[in-house]
């Protein structure tokens, strides 16, 4: 027997497999975007490479142009993120220059 080698807590495992994936109707029902990694990266692929998506730009949720949240689009908030990113990279600005 072969069994497959998983860096995932097992206690997380536990809480995926007993808990969530048998509320998962439910949990769909109340947030429609909820899906499984499959799913989601199937989504990924085609806004990636998809015919439909090839001059698409933006924000999308399943599939359809969306509005990024309020919060996102701060640009106080995104100086602030960036900021943080290159401290925990260990950067400095002239090197985390795009």
């Amino acid at each position: 027997m072969h069994f497959r080698t998983v860096n995932t807590p097992a206690r997380l495992q536990f809480i995926s497999r007993f808990v969530l994936q048998p509320l998962r109707p439910l949990l769909h029902y109340k947030d429609h975007t909820i899906r499984t990694a499959a799913e989601a990266g199937l989504d990924v692929a085609e806004l990636a490479v998809g015919p439909a998506f090839v001059v698409a730009r933006g924000y999308f949720t399943l599939r359809q142009a969306d509005t990024s949240s309020a919060e996102s689009r701060d640009p106080t908030k995104q100086q602030q993120l960036w900021e943080k990113t290159l401290e925990w990279l260990g950067m400095t600005e002239e090197q985390g220059a795009l």
